[in-house]
């Protein structure tokens, strides 16, 4: 079952790519997708769908509260997949 993935505090220079090949390493990344907000923007956020639940897990657990190119990022469980949010 497919797993989603919020990260927020990208980095201005990142693309959808860069997001993927963040995750890959973690297991098969569905999706990725950054949402740059027009109202706020210095703030940026993506959506990671990874192949399972297990590989969400562990990419969160391994990329979460970590410097990616002098920012601080930040990865949640989306609601629409667990059914609940939280950074843990």
């Amino acid at each position: 079952m497919p797993a989603v993935l919020t990260v927020d505090g990208l980095p201005r220079s990142f693309t959808d790519d860069n997001l993927k090949d963040l995750f890959a390493s973690y297991g098969r990344v569905l999706t990725a997708t950054i949402i740059d907000p027009q109202h706020i923007p210095s703030y940026r956020y993506g959506f990671v769908e990874m192949a399972t639940m297990a590989e969400a897990e562990q990419a969160r657990h391994a990329l979460n509260r970590t410097m990616i190119d002098h920012e601080l990022i930040l990865v949640f469980r989306s609601r629409s997949c667990y059914g609940k949010s939280g950074s843990d």
